[in-house]
């Protein structure tokens, strides 16, 4: 166990290290330190438990564990799958805009600009 928990504290610690660009990025970090505290200590409980004879109450602490941990590697998954599909439909929607560019409203242009679409009368 041991070694899992230096494991973890070194990937986080390159995480740190090498990924951190923004502050979404920090927050989202420190939530991960909070939960593999929150994970050591109960583990730590759980074998104190288990020390004492209490194996049922281990066992419930050691299912939730597992439990957390379903959980938590079902929301990493499904933040990748989000982050991938908001990145294609960001390009799909710049390949629109272009394609809808040469219409006409009006009398008016639509042209692209990096910020928005503006509107503009043609001569």
């Amino acid at each position: 166990m041991a070694n899992n928990a230096r494991a973890v504290d070194t990937a986080l610690a390159e995480y740190e290290k090498n990924l951190i660009t923004d502050d979404k990025d920090k927050a989202l970090l420190l939530v991960d330190k909070a939960t593999v505290a929150e994970y050591e200590t109960i583990r730590t409980r759980a074998m104190a438990l288990a020390r004492a004879g209490k194996t049922s109450e281990a066992r419930e602490l050691v299912l939730g564990i597992s439990q957390l941990s379903q959980v938590t590697q079902q929301n990493a998954s499904s933040s990748e799958e989000l982050a991938a599909t908001a990145e294609e439909m960001s390009g799909q929607a710049e390949q629109l805009q272009v394609a809808v560019s040469f219409f006409r409203v009006n009398g008016a242009a639509c042209t692209r600009r990096p910020d928005r679409l503006a509107w503009r009368p043609t001569r």
